[in-house]
């Protein structure tokens, strides 16, 4: 293999690295909001409870707002560790491509 292949194939790899980290970002990005869209309707559901039957299903309504607060809560610090995870098993492969590149002063 002479350079000019090798400097191709490790391009595309770092390319391809790059479309995974990217999709990562994405999914984590869609699932955060899932949850804090589901956690916002659930704690919307618990204050329209709360307004409309407070007489006789107030206990309910502060469990549905509780529950739905929660959502919202955990929503991002999930977001972040689903993050941190996934990239932190991405980070070697980008660190070993990065090395191969410098080593063939590719970079």
């Amino acid at each position: 293999m002479n350079i000019d292949e090798i400097t191709t194939e490790l391009t595309e790899k770092r390319q391809q690295l790059d479309k995974m980290e990217t999709q990562v970002r994405k999914m984590s990005k869609a699932m955060a909001i899932v949850l804090a869209l589901g956690g916002a309707l659930i704690l919307g559901l618990g204050i329209g409870c709360l307004v409309v039957w407070h007489d006789f299903m107030l206990t309910q309504a502060i469990i549905i707002c509780v529950v739905g607060a929660v959502l919202l809560g955990v929503a991002y610090p999930i977001y972040a560790m689903v993050m941190k995870r996934t990239l932190s098993q991405i980070e070697p492969l980008r660190k070993q491509i990065d090395d191969q590149m410098e080593k063939y002063g590719c970079k």
